[in-house]
């Protein structure tokens, strides 16, 4: 019995690691998929238009404009939400980068990527992973974070799509 509470264990944490591996691997990797575009977005406060891909739902909204999107089906949790913090110390980056749930560093266009991944929770009974994509600008105190919660393990498509979401914005903080 012990044989196999023991085995039971080792192979699901050998799953959880192969997924988390996998998501830091197609994140990576995803530097010229091909993405269509579907609708676009206006952030007024920042005078930035965001491109979502195709399938992806969404909206600006509250007093800094956090990005609320969606990947449908609506049968499915898939939600991707981006905003900004004030960094009054300017060590959240450095903070983050010692966070044991750490899976990886990438960068997009010479901009750090800092790539966490969270326990798993249930909700209605669906099996959610999360994680948070966490980067900074540089001569500039505000840190960006994109949180994404899915009820089933990102594909690599779901994944450079999401890379293209993070990457407009990094283009646009440049300007």
């Amino acid at each position: 019995m012990k044989m196999k509470i023991y085995l039971l264990l080792f192979l699901t944490y050998f799953t959880c690691n192969a997924q988390v591996d996998s998501f830091f691997k197609d994140f990576k990797e995803c530097n010229c998929y091909n993405i269509k575009d579907s609708i676009t977005l206006s952030d007024k406060h920042r005078n930035f238009t965001l491109r979502l891909p195709e399938k992806w739902k969404g909206k600006f909204e509250g007093d800094n404009n956090s990005l609320n999107i969606y990947k449908t089906p609506d049968s499915s949790i898939f939600k991707l939400q981006g905003n900004s913090a004030y960094d009054v110390q300017g060590n959240r980056i450095k903070n983050e980068k010692k966070n044991p749930n750490i899976i990886g560093i990438d960068y997009i266009e010479s901009q750090e990527i800092v790539i966490l991944n969270h326990p798993k929770g249930f909700y209605k009974e669906k099996l959610l992973h999360k994680y948070t994509l966490h980067f900074e600008t540089k001569n500039n105190p505000w840190v960006w974070m994109f949180y994404l919660v899915a009820d089933r393990v990102p594909t690599k498509k779901d994944i450079c799509e999401i890379k293209y979401i993070i990457k407009q914005y990094i283009q646009e903080l440049k300007n």
